[in-house]
């Protein structure tokens, strides 16, 4: 599973708070109870004592709903470099095994969920308030690096490869309604898609030499631009489906183009001169029979 990233959970001390607590409150309204019990004779102070028994009751059970909702709601799990372990359903997820996964934003820059999608088809629910931002950043990067050159390799094959985009009137409607179900069973309104050569969205393809990713660290803007400085799509990492990975392999496709036309041109240059060079060496020898027709000329006229 290689290295342990991050444990996420309740921790002992956590729940052992919680428990004494409940236990105190339910101690304490127990004893209060037993010795308004046992008087013959009660007052008026009784009558508040009995109240204050009646409201550790209460409290102890309202604690005790916090502490289960709590429970439930927080996904024990070990996140590693490779995968996640999660400890309550006993089941691994391996990065390599993802077929896909998205982000319900919060806004623009913040992630409420992360979806994952499992080999089954099955898929995971993660909440950022429970496992924080910085499991989504550690799950981001180990997917990349595990995942980079098995998609490049097989673009590069011929394949072509797929990313949703959440359209604004998802954006919006997901920042309002956000139920597990409308979550679940999300599908993107906009796509585009990548191949060996090109970038194409909304039926236009473009040459992977004519394009610029521009990224907006402040904000989480990415515009893609042509040459001209034209915006061919402008979105934010939450809205695209894989995030950064998406990106991350346009970055590779568009500096391998770049070296490729680099390479070109050189070869170009190269070929170039060999041309010259050996005209230049043409131009050498006919001087030299020139000068020897001449010689043998003035020689005839002798």
């Amino acid at each position: 599973m290689g290295e342990l990233r991050k444990k996420i959970g309740m921790s002992f001390l956590h729940k052992l708070n919680f428990i004494l607590i409940i236990a105190l409150s339910l101690g304490l309204a127990v004893v209060v109870q037993y010795r308004l019990l046992e008087k013959t004779v009660k007052t008026d102070v009784d009558t508040y004592v009995q109240y204050f028994a009646y409201f550790l009751f209460i409290f102890a059970f309202i604690i005790f709903i916090i502490f289960y909702i709590k429970v439930r709601a927080v996904l024990p799990m070990n996140v590693y470099q490779n995968g996640i372990v999660l400890k309550r359903r006993r089941e691994t997820i391996m990065y390599q095994d993802i077929p896909t996964f998205y982000f319900i934003p919060y806004s623009d820059r913040r992630i409420k969920y992360l979806i994952v999608e499992k080999g089954n088809g099955g898929r995971v629910i993660f909440n950022t308030n429970h496992t924080g931002d910085d499991f989504v950043d550690y799950f981001q990067k180990d997917y990349m690096a595990i995942n980079t050159d098995k998609f490049l390799e097989k673009i590069r094959n011929g394949s072509d490869m797929m990313f949703g985009v959440l359209s604004k009137k998802q954006t919006l409607v997901l920042k309002v309604f956000k139920t597990k179900n409308m979550v679940r069973k999300l599908e993107f309104e906009d796509k585009f898609y990548i191949s060996k050569d090109t970038f194409q969205y909304k039926d236009v393809k473009y040459n992977w030499n004519i394009i610029d990713i521009d990224y907006d660290i402040q904000t989480g803007n990415i515009e893609i631009k042509d040459r001209d400085n034209n915006i061919i799509m402008s979105t934010y990492f939450p809205y695209v489906e894989k995030g950064e990975f998406a990106f991350n392999i346009m970055d590779h496709l568009i500096e391998e183009s770049v070296k490729n036309e680099d390479k070109v041109e050189i070869e170009y240059i190269e070929n170039n001169n060999e041309h010259i060079a050996i005209t230049d060496n043409e131009v050498d020898d006919s001087k030299d029979m020139d000068e020897n027709i001449f010689i043998e000329d003035k020689e005839g006229n002798h």
